[in-house]
């Protein structure tokens, strides 16, 4: 009998790109400068499209150097690192289906793909986040914080609800549901940015953003949480979510499929279903996860 196989630890894309990046200066370190920096990365948001810039070889250039010719070095460099083997196997589809380009002075863009995208909201899904408490965590100063905020805080407990409340329905039907949204074939048919509505991508997209802080955040050791970035990553989150809820039904999609709505099925409607499910699974982890680091219970019904 074979063990279960532990699910993966959850990674944001912002960490996947920037450890892509970092194996890119290790290429050929002799040619490079100092290949252990700390490598700049933000979030460049347009549209649809996941894309983030970096000035690394603005960064790591000495003088004399030409900054274009070094991201162009580097970006030969990414493309060598994913023939090696990854630690992760998303991860190594992540970076095979991501688009490199360069621009003068000397930056480096980097973008998802949908394939790539689909890839990272599966992983995101079924993937574990793991959190730790920082030291120096002040409890009275939270507590003055979040009684000064409490209609923003109940707002966020309360999507956070919702969600579960959403995800216990969608179960009480049928648990094969979660195994849809993990199969590779079904990458196509749920996750398609062509027919994405508009609250649904911008959910996407505070996910994203959720999740790369919560990485970033998570992975500091520095000092706790900072409360004003996570109750605004958090709300902002949370208002995402209550938009995308409003425009797009999911109660009725269930419904539908349990034969209670004009005696229709899950039919054509699966793909959708699923989609929206699992954007309200990855949403509750994330505002789970937030309220963690903001010392706050996540209470799975109010």
């Amino acid at each position: 009998m074979h063990a279960q196989a532990e699910p993966d630890k959850f990674t944001s894309i912002q960490r996947i790109l920037t450890e892509w990046l970092q194996k890119s200066l290790e290429v050929e370190a002799s040619n490079l400068v100092q290949p252990a920096i700390t490598i700049p990365l933000n979030r460049v948001k347009s549209g649809t499209q996941v894309k983030y810039v970096s000035a690394v070889a603005l960064k790591q250039a000495s003088c004399g150097d030409n900054p274009l010719s070094l991201a162009q070095q580097m970006t030969q460099n990414l493309h060598q690192t994913i023939q090696s083997e990854q630690s992760q196997p998303f991860v190594d589809y992540i970076c095979r289906n991501s688009e490199i380009s360069t621009a003068a002075p000397g930056w480096i863009y980097l973008e998802l793909t949908p394939v790539a995208l689909a890839i990272w909201l599966q992983h995101g899904i079924i993937s574990v986040l793991i959190l730790n408490q920082k030291p120096g965590f002040n409890n009275t100063l939270y507590e003055h914080k979040i009684d000064s905020r409490s209609s923003e805080i109940f707002m966020i407990t309360y999507s956070h609800a919702r969600c579960c409340s959403l995800l216990r329905a969608a179960d009480g039907f049928s648990g094969n549901w979660r195994l849809a949204l993990v199969q590779p074939d079904q990458l196509g048919s749920i996750w398609q940015p062509a027919v994405w509505q508009p609250t649904e991508w911008q959910l996407i997209s505070q996910c994203i953003d959720a999740a790369d802080a919560i990485d970033r955040l998570a992975s500091s050791s520095v000092k706790p949480p900072n409360f004003e970035v996570l109750s605004k990553l958090a709300s902002e989150l949370s208002q995402g979510f209550q938009a995308f809820y409003a425009a797009c039904p999911i109660s009725s999609l269930i419904n539908s499929s349990m034969g209670k709505t004009l005696g229709k099925t899950l039919g054509r409607d699966s793909g959708l279903l699923h989609r929206r499910l699992g954007l309200v699974l990855l949403t509750q982890k994330l505002l789970h996860g937030l309220l963690e680091m903001l010392n706050l219970p996540a209470p799975e019904q109010l």
